[in-house]
């Protein structure tokens, strides 16, 4: 699994879900946690999502 703090993944889903409610962003398939564990793990490893 990623080695970040699980407060982290948490912190950074709520100010993804902030941000989607700002925007008013219809559904997506990633939950904001999901997404925000995605970003965290592509910026700890250096990858890119291509």
């Amino acid at each position: 699994m990623l080695d970040v703090p699980c407060e982290l993944v948490e912190n950074v889903s709520w100010l993804v879900y902030a941000r989607r409610r700002e925007l008013r962003s219809p559904w997506r398939k990633l939950s904001c946690f999901k997404q925000a564990l995605l970003t965290l793990t592509s910026l700890r490893k250096n990858e890119t999502f291509t």
